[in-house]
């Protein structure tokens, strides 16, 4: 098996979007005002108060292009983006369970330790593709413990 990548669903990308857009608009405005002024160092503030609308306008289309990855999975482990809480890098023979969650948030799976702790990964985030990534790493589990399928 090779390396599998999963990015956020459309959606959650789309909301991405509307906020970059929300921030250039305050900037441009921010920028425009400074700019009307007429003091030199408060025009050099409107220009880069421009320079930042510029940027989170790019960075915006960039994420509504090609969202980020919420998780890569591969032959040795899953690494995940857990969304300002760090990444996740776990190797698959450090897991000793996985399991699914619904209640008090979203959908998630959940990953115990053998060395302790339980990280887990949001679901939501890959939207339509969790039930693939669900299957995918049932499988990379019982491939990297030596168990396969009864034929």
């Amino acid at each position: 098996m090779s390396s599998t990548t999963y990015r956020l669903a459309r959606p959650y990308a789309l909301r991405a979007f509307g906020f970059h857009l929300i921030a250039a608009a305050v900037t441009a405005f921010a920028g425009v005002l400074a700019l009307g002024s007429g003091t030199t160092w408060v025009d050099v503030v409107g220009w880069v108060l421009l320079g930042v609308t510029a940027l989170a306008v790019l960075d915006g289309v960039r994420v509504l292009v090609r969202p980020p990855v919420v998780a890569r999975l591969d032959e040795r482990g899953i690494r995940a983006g857990r969304g300002g809480q760090g990444e996740l890098r776990v190797l698959w023979r450090d897991v000793e369970t996985v399991e699914y969650a619904d209640e008090g948030g979203p959908r998630r799976m959940q990953l115990t330790l053998k060395a302790g702790g339980a990280p887990y990964v949001a679901l939501s985030a890959v939207g339509e593709r969790s039930d693939e990534l669900i299957r995918e790493v049932h499988a990379r589990m019982n491939s990297a413990n030596g168990y396969r399928t009864l034929e």
